[in-house]
């Protein structure tokens, strides 16, 4: 409240209708009394004031020019009727609300300023401009106010005056929200005098993100680093400019759409000139996050699409690069198992370890992609041709080994559901689980009703289990080929 508390006229002792000999005369007295170290009381100071040497000459000097004193009377109090005096007494002794009720019944400059200030001191903004924007839109007590502080030589115009307040309104009160206090329905406010407001309100931070944007243009843009740097820079100094004119302006407001847009341009700039010259592992999630940025406040449509671009594109080499780590991954675990004997628990435990890879491949492919699919058929595929190499094994000759089947059959049956209730698969691979399933389903039954561990149960064919797609050669082919067939995908994928 510095325009108040310090205001010339309460340094001086005086009201803003003193007369020139009473300003003179008490800063004359004023300076007398502290160059002997004495204190000098009035009854206008409203309270405590600390005076010296300096301030004192500084207040003669900040009213000095006409329009100057203008700008402090509109902040200090004005005795100009017995109204006046009588209710200013009241303020200084403590009782502001009975102050404020006997200014309230004249309608004066004098009074509607001096309820103007006491509600400023109350931090009762809209009713402190309601009251002065009435004198500033009455001709005829603008003019008073005018003449009286300024004499009748002086000339303002009604725009002059307003604009004057409201830049010293809003220079003294900066932590104030003006934009909301000024969008109050407040009775004596014009749009023109919003219009001023918003344009005083916005033209700090457009000019703050205008100087930030000519310096991150200046960085070297074959400097990978440098430029990045000056996207991040660009994006945290800015951000307070930012949001406070995403909160004065709609975003199709002309000016919020040019300077916002210039500012996404040039941190998009800054990221694609990073991306292009580093070298850095983690280049694309970097450039991710300015580009990203870029896009979330970009305002113009074409703007907007070519950051969505950008983006799209730095997700598909990210999501590209994933997923070829994913798929080295398995088939570093087609290797492992390619030497290892054909059992049930070693097919589970294929299903199981390549499991969260292939996840993470649907998370970037999608689970209807035509290349995931055929990575999660090979998988399948090697698991399935274990458990046929095993569970004929089991059948060879012709005692077959009744006590493993009966472990391993039901084994199988349940890896199969676990396939379907997990996995993604082609069309041709569900109808090899199908029939699998129901193949084993009836050997289970068979296996069932038969007692001891060795008998002379009949051995199947092996396309009577499954077909001959998945027996014999093929399955123990199939194991080892599983690696080959990965890079082989991976080549079709990334080229």
């Amino acid at each position: 409240m510095n325009i108040i508390e310090q205001n010339p006229f309460r340094i001086l002792g005086v009201y803003t209708t003193a007369s020139l000999k009473e300003i003179t005369s008490n800063h004359n007295r004023i300076s007398k009394f502290i160059s002997v170290g004495k204190e000098v009381k009035y009854s206008s100071d409203f309270g405590y004031v600390e005076r010296n040497k300096e301030s004192v000459d500084q207040a003669l000097s900040q009213i000095n020019l006409a329009q100057d004193k203008l700008k402090y009377a509109m902040f200090w109090f004005a005795n100009a009727t017995s109204i006046d005096d009588i209710a200013l007494n009241h303020i200084i002794s403590g009782d502001k609300e009975k102050g404020m009720e006997i200014l309230s019944k004249r309608n004066t400059y004098s009074s509607l300023i001096n309820q103007s200030i006491v509600c400023i001191q109350l931090q009762d903004y809209k009713n402190a401009i309601d009251r002065i924007f009435k004198v500033f839109h009455n001709k005829e007590q603008r003019n008073d106010f005018v003449q009286k502080i300024c004499g009748e030589i002086f000339q303002i115009t009604e725009y002059d005056i307003i604009h004057l307040y409201i830049d010293t309104l809003l220079e003294n009160f900066p932590n104030e929200d003006w934009h909301e206090i000024f969008g109050h329905q407040i009775e004596n406010l014009t749009q023109d005098d919003i219009d001023y407001v918003i344009n005083k309100l916005i033209e700090s931070p457009i000019k703050a993100i205008e100087n930030e944007v000519a310096l991150s243009q200046l960085v070297d843009r074959e400097n990978s680093e440098a430029r990045y740097k000056a996207g991040e820079n660009l994006k945290d100094k800015t951000l307070d400019s930012y949001k406070k004119l995403k909160s004065i302006l709609p975003v199709d407001d002309l000016r919020y759409m040019k300077i916002i847009d210039s500012l996404a341009r040039e941190i998009l700039q800054c990221g694609i000139d990073y991306y292009n010259k580093s070298e850095d592992e983690d280049c694309i999630d970097k450039a991710l996050v300015l580009q990203g940025y870029a896009l979330k406040i970009a305002v113009g449509n074409l703007l907007k699409k070519r950051c969505q671009e950008n983006v799209d594109i730095l997700n598909n080499q990210k999501n590209s690069a994933n997923v070829r780590a994913e798929i080295l991954l398995i088939s570093s675990v087609l290797k492992s198992f390619k030497n290892k004997i054909d059992s049930i628990s070693n097919a589970k435990a294929l299903l199981a370890d390549c499991l969260p890879y292939l996840q993470t491949i649907k998370k970037s492919f999608g689970s209807t992609n035509e290349d995931y699919l055929k990575i999660s058929d090979a998988v399948i595929n090697n698991a399935l041709g274990m458990t046929v190499s095993r569970i004929n094994g089991l059948q060879e000759g012709s005692y077959p080994n009744i006590s493993a089947l009966k472990q391993d059959v039901p084994a199988t049956i349940k890896m199969i559901y676990f396939v379907q209730n997990n996995y993604d698969y082609s069309s041709q691979i569900a109808t090899k689980l199908s029939t699998s399933l129901s193949t084993l389903e009836n050997m289970n039954s068979q296996l069932n009703s038969i007692s001891g561990t060795s008998s002379p149960y009949p051995s199947p064919s092996p396309d009577s289990f499954w077909d001959t797609d998945f027996g014999g050669c093929l399955m123990r082919i199939l194991v080892g080929a599983g690696f080959v067939f990965i890079v082989w995908i991976m080549s079709l994928i990334f080229g």
